[in-house]
C-alpha cells in the first residue's frame, strides 16, 4: 500500500487510445519526471492537460497524451492517481509503463487499483465483485445486476440485516443483565424477530438457481442415441459447420460447445456423444461425459430418430432426465416413418415438453427449433425482468446461507428452551459472516482470491 503502482488499465489490444493508471503517493513526484506539459507541467485536479510523456534517462519523446490527476481521497483508489491516455498502440503503451517503473512506480498486481479502492473506505467486497463482474459480463442483463450491486444495492440489503441482528442480540443481552428473572421474558418477540429476519435474507436468497443463467451462461446439450442427428442439428443451429458428421454412429467421442446469442443472452449449445451401450473404451469414456455435461447443463434437447423404432436407448434418456428436457427433436422424417409417436408424446406429456419433427439434411423443421429455443429463453427473462432481486456469486450465495444457519440454530435453542446465551452466540456468528461478506471484517485469504480474477489495471 505504500507503494506507487502502475499498469495499463485498457488492455494491451491495438486500439485508437489507451489508458495507463498510476496510483499512490508518488504520483506527482514520478509525472514531473517523464510528462512535459504544453504551457504548464503542473497538474490539476479532474484537469485534462494534454502533453508528451518522455524517456525517464534520455527526456526523448515517447507519445504526445492528456493526462488527468485525481487527487486524494476522491479519486477510483482513494490515493493520488494519474490516467494517461496515449494512443493505442501496445509498444507504445509498454514503454510509458516501463518508464514510469523507471521514475520510481513498480507494476500492479491484479486488481490491485480496486483492492485500494476497497482498503481506503471507496467501496466494500460486494461493490469490489460487482466491478469485476461488470468486466466480465457477457449480456445486458448481467450488466444491469452488476451495476444494481455497485451502486450499493446489494450492501445495503445486508447493512440493514447486520442492524437488524445487532439490535436484536443488544437485547437478548439487556434482558439477561438486567432481567429481575432467569427466565426470558420476550421469547416471542425474539422468534418474531429472529423470522422477519430470516425471511429478508431469504428474499435475497431466491435468486441463485432460477437467475443464474444471467451471470453464467445458459447451457442446453442436445442428447440422444449415436447417428440421431445430434452434431447436424448442432451445426445447424450454429449455421456453421463445428461438428465432424458422418454415417458412423459413435463419430462424436467428446463433447464440442460453442455460443450463440438469442434474446441478447449468450446460450452455451452443447454437441455430446451418442448414449449407447458400447465396448469401445474411448467410447465409454464420452458416454460418461455426457452424462456429466446433461447434470451441469440447464436444458437439454432430446433428439430421436424417426426412422428406428423407440428402443431403450431413447427410454433410458426420458426415465433418466425428463424434467430437463426442454424440447423432442425427432429428426430424418425425409425417411420412413417408423418411431412410436405416441409413446414419445405420452413420455413428455406431463412437462408439455414441444415435440417437433425435422429432417436435418433437408433443411426442414430447423427454424422451429430455433424459436422454440427462443421463446424459452424469453420466458427465462420475462421472469427474470419480474423479479428485482440480486444475482449472487457463490461467495455471497454461501456466506448468507451460513448465516441463515446460524440465525435458524438460534431460532432453536430459544424454542428448546436451551440457555439464551447459546441463541445470542449463533447471532454472532451470523453478524460477523454479514460483515466479513461486506469486507467490514477482512480476511485476507478471501480477499487475496476475490482480487486475483480481475485483470491487472482494475
Amino acid at each position: 500500500m505504500q507503494d506507487t503502482i502502475v499498469a495499463t488499465a485498457s488492455g494491451m489490444q491495438r486500439a485508437a487510445i489507451g489508458v495507463i493508471r498510476i496510483s499512490g503517493h508518488d504520483v506527482l513526484k514520478i509525472m514531473r519526471r517523464i510528462f512535459r506539459g504544453g504551457k504548464s507541467d503542473k497538474l490539476k485536479d479532474r484537469l485534462a492537460i494534454k502533453g508528451w510523456i518522455v524517456e525517464y534517462d534520455s527526456g526523448n519523446k515517447i507519445d504526445e497524451v492528456v493526462v488527468i490527476y485525481y487527487k486524494n481521497p476522491k479519486s477510483y483508489t482513494g490515493e493520488d492517481m494519474v490516467e494517461i491516455f496515449s494512443h493505442g498502440n501496445p509498444f507504445i503503451m509498454n514503454e510509458i509503463v516501463h518508464n514510469c517503473v523507471k521514475a520510481g512506480a513498480r507494476i500492479a498486481k491484479e486488481g490491485e487499483f480496486t483492492y485500494r479502492a476497497f482498503m481506503n473506505g471507496r467501496i466494500d467486497l460486494i461493490q469490489a465483485e460487482a466491478i469485476n463482474e461488470l468486466i466480465q459480463a457477457e449480456s445486458i442483463y448481467a450488466v444491469r445486476n452488476a451495476l444494481g450491486k455497485l451502486k450499493g444495492g446489494l450492501s445495503e440489503l445486508v447493512l440493514k440485516i447486520r442492524n437488524k441482528l445487532i439490535d436484536l442480540i443488544a437485547d437478548m443481552e439487556a434482558e439477561i443483565n438486567f432481567g429481575e428473572t432467569d427466565q426470558i421474558e420476550n421469547q416471542g418477540n425474539y422468534i418474531k424477530d429472529i423470522n422477519l429476519i430470516k425471511k429478508e435474507i431469504k428474499e435475497i436468497l431466491k435468486n441463485h438457481d432460477n437467475s443464474r443463467f444471467i451471470t453464467d451462461n445458459y447451457k442446453i446439450a442436445s442428447v440422444g442415441k449415436p447417428n440421431v442427428g445430434k452434431s447436424s442439428l448442432f451445426n445447424a443451429l450454429l449455421q456453421k459447420e463445428r461438428a465432424i458428421i458422418t454415417d458412423i454412429p459413435g463419430t462424436t467421442r467428446d463433447y464440442i460447445e460453442d455460443r450463440i446469442i438469442i434474446e441478447n443472452l449468450p446460450v452455451i449449445l452443447i454437441d455430446t456423444a451418442g448414449i449407447r451401450i458400447s465396448n469401445d473404451k474411448i467410447e465409454k469414456i464420452g458416454i460418461e461425459k455426457t452424462k456429466e455435461i446433461i447434470d451441469y447443463s440447464d436444458k437439454i434437447i432430446a433428439v430421436l430418430d424417426s426412422a428406428t423404432e423407440l428402443d431403450e436407448q431413447d427410454m433410458y434418456i426420458f426415465k433418466s432426465w425428463k424434467d430437463k428436457i426442454c424440447l423432442v427433436v425427432m429428426n430424418k422424417i425425409d425417411l420412413a416413418e417408423r418411431i412410436d409417436i405416441r409413446a414419445v408424446e405420452r413420455e413428455v406429456k406431463a412437462y408439455k415438453t414441444p415435440i417437433i419433427k425435422t429432417s436435418i439434411i433437408k433443411k426442414l423443421g430447423i427454424e422451429e427449433v430455433r424459436e422454440c429455443i427462443r421463446k424459452a429463453i424469453k420466458t427465462l427473462i420475462s421472469k427474470r425482468r419480474n423479479d428485482a432481486g440480486y444475482i449472487l456469486n457463490e461467495r455471497q450465495y454461501d456466506y448468507l446461507m451460513n448465516a441463515l444457519k446460524e440465525i435458524d440454530k438460534a431460532k432453536r435453542d430459544l424454542l428448546r428452551g436451551v440457555s439464551v446465551e447459546y441463541a445470542i452466540m449463533n447471532l454472532y456468528e451470523a453478524t460477523k459472516g454479514l460483515e466479513e461478506l461486506t469486507g467490514e471484517i477482512s480476511v485476507e485469504e478471501v480477499l487475496d482470491q476475490i482480487f486475483s480474477k480481475f485483470c491487472i489495471g482494475k
